[in-house]
Formats: C-alpha cells, structure tokens, sequence
C-alpha cells in the first residue's frame, strides 16, 4: 500500500518505474530468502504473496476515494 501512495506523490515516469522494479525486487528478495532459509515453502510465499494483492485490489480504491474527497473538502 506504501508504494502506490509513494506512486501517487511522483510526477516523473522513470521515477514511478525506478520505485516499482525496487518493490519488486525486495518483494521476490524476501520470498526467496523465506524459502532459502527454511521457515516456509514456496506455496506459502506465493500465496501470501497473492493474498497482500488480492487485499491491495479491495482496498485501494477506498483509500483513493477517500483521498479525493479530503482533497474536495480542504
């Protein structure tokens, strides 16, 4: 949720792809090294993975709604 907030702040469109590769890339970092070191398997990783997408889908738009209207009301 922080990176599409920190999205929305950016103007320029290389720095809004400069910031989705890096989530990207601390996301897959840190599935592999939950598998890597043993305290998961790869399924539990890319179903957290699927459920932290799946809550970002329902509640962004909220969160944008809610923006603009605090946006209207100031």
């Amino acid at each position: 949720m922080r990176f599409f907030i920190c999205l929305r702040k950016l103007k320029n469109k290389s720095s809004k792809i400069a910031l989705g590769i890096l989530c990207l890339i601390l996301i897959a970092t840190v599935m592999f090294s939950r598998i890597f070191v043993g305290v998961h398997y790869p399924s539990d990783t890319i179903g957290g993975f699927l459920e932290g997408m799946s809550l970002l889908l329902f509640t962004y738009p909220t969160f944008i709604k809610y923006q603009e209207a605090a946006k209207k009301a100031n």
